[in-house]
């Protein structure tokens, strides 16, 4: 366990990180305050998991609670600096579907940080005995509280300034050949700007220089700095080498280059780099099979399915009709689809013929007639679960539920090399816990 500073703050905050520093700097300012509501509701999760620890219950339900409530609040600020995207199957969906699931690893790593020092707390080594439930809980409170408040804030930031840039890195991209293949670097202007980021303000680069997309903004927590389209033809020897501006951040001892930021996240496609997460999350995949539907204490489907609507099929849809269902986009390659979140998706055409054809349109199946309630359970879950069956390392998949009377509905959506894809959709008239596992990215009933 180490100290880390803020120096603005003069504060001194504790975090597991791989046993390495991380100084988190507050000079270029804060870009955008953490919503006490999520602060609380961290807190409220951490008792809940002391007392868990302290008792000896079992914990994998509250933190698969806590890496949700941490990570939606990071997903957030990402998305709230990337923006809209417009389209679907492009680099920069990819690119942000990757970043939130790389937040979910990363709020995965800090839920262990908190349990290993909970765990940590639970016997007084100088005294050689177990601590008292109340020096307990007292010192492990104050271990963990700069994690929900300043670490958090400090993260949140940094997620949206990722979210900013890589939105403007992908856009340019797609662009050098009919806008500018030239960026400028503009730092925010005041006194609260670096002295290395100061020298790099106003400086051209071509967006081929590799070395120079390794400069592309945040170069240090809270870095309000960006790269902008430069649409002039830049004048004989005005365009910055990559190399040498990565000197320049160097310079006055700076070490730049061996922080995590000499790199260009949005090319990285992640918000945190393995090196900054603050435990190893190789059991991740296991605990994710753990987490099942009553570790939560969900109620069955069994429980409650009476008081819901049966689902309402076509039965005018038939195998040789429900293809004119399929809307195809531009390319005709695939359907687009959009969930409750605004995460775009696909559904390729070689798919859809797939399941519905065969076995598929039996009346035990009837994937054609469920095939219209796809838009509505993307757009109005009951339920999203974010589970890794295949153990891929930053990927999961994606289950959507809707609860219906007479069956449940489920849509599986993985990432491909393009983006989200639409995998499958069933229905299921029995429930097992394999269903209903994972992390309970959204439950509609809370």
């Amino acid at each position: 366990m180490k100290q880390f500073k803020i120096p603005s703050k003069k504060i001194t905050i504790q975090a597991i990180n791989h046993g390495k520093e991380i100084t988190y700097h507050k000079c270029c300012g804060s870009i955008a305050p953490v919503v006490e509501a999520s602060t609380k509701i961290l807190d409220d999760l951490t008792n809940k998991l002391l007392t868990a620890v302290w008792n000896k219950e079992e914990t994998i339900g509250t933190q698969g609670q806590l890496i949700v409530a941490e990570a939606l609040q990071l997903v957030d600020g990402l998305k709230s600096g990337y923006g809209t995207i417009s389209g679907f199957n492009t680099p920069d969906s990819l690119a942000y579907q990757l970043m939130e699931y790389n937040l979910f690893e990363f709020s995965e790593s800090k839920t262990e940080a908190r349990l290993a020092a909970m765990t940590d707390l639970l016997l007084d080594q100088d005294k050689n005995e177990i601590r008292s439930e109340a020096d307990f809980k007292k010192l492990a409170n104050e271990r963990v509280a700069n994690l929900n408040q300043n670490y958090l804030t400090t993260e949140y930031n940094l997620s949206v300034a990722v979210g900013q840039n890589s939105a403007a890195y992908h856009r340019f991209l797609a662009e050098k050949d009919t806008v500018t293949s030239y960026v400028q670097y503009q730092t925010a202007g005041d006194s609260k700007v670096r002295n290395e980021h100061a020298k790099l303000d106003g400086k051209i680069f071509n967006l081929s220089d590799r070395e120079a997309m390794k400069l592309f903004p945040p170069n240090g927590h809270g870095c309000r700095c960006e790269f902008t389209q430069y649409n002039q033809t830049p004048k004989s020897g005005e365009v910055m080498s990559g190399k040498v501006a990565q000197e320049m951040l160097n310079a006055d001892n700076a070490n730049w280059s061996k922080s995590q930021f000499n790199i260009n996240r949005g090319d990285l496609k992640e918000v945190f780099t393995k090196s900054q997460f603050y435990s190893d999350i190789k059991g991740l995949p296991k605990k994710l099979n753990d987490m099942t539907l009553d570790k939560y204490d969900l109620k069955k489907w069994d429980s409650f399915k009476f008081d819901l609507n049966p689902i309402s099929l076509d039965e005018s849809i038939t195998a040789d009709n429900v293809k004119e269902l399929f809307k195809k986009d531009k390319s005709g390659a695939f359907m687009g689809f959009k969930d409750y979140y605004g995460r775009k998706m696909v559904l390729t055409e070689k798919n859809f013929d797939f399941h519905t054809k065969g076995k598929y349109v039996k009346p035990i199946e009837n994937r054609h007639q469920i095939f219209p309630h796809i838009k509505e359970i993307l757009n109005s879950p009951d339920e999203v679960w974010y589970n890794n069956p295949d153990k891929l390392e930053g990927k999961f998949q994606s289950r959507y539920i809707k609860f219906y009377q007479d069956t449940m509905v489920i849509v599986d959506c993985k990432l491909n090399n393009n983006g989200l894809e639409v995998l499958t959709w069933y229905q299921a008239k029995k429930e097992d816990l394999n269903l209903r596992k994972g992390l309970l990215v959204r439950n509609k009933a809370i």
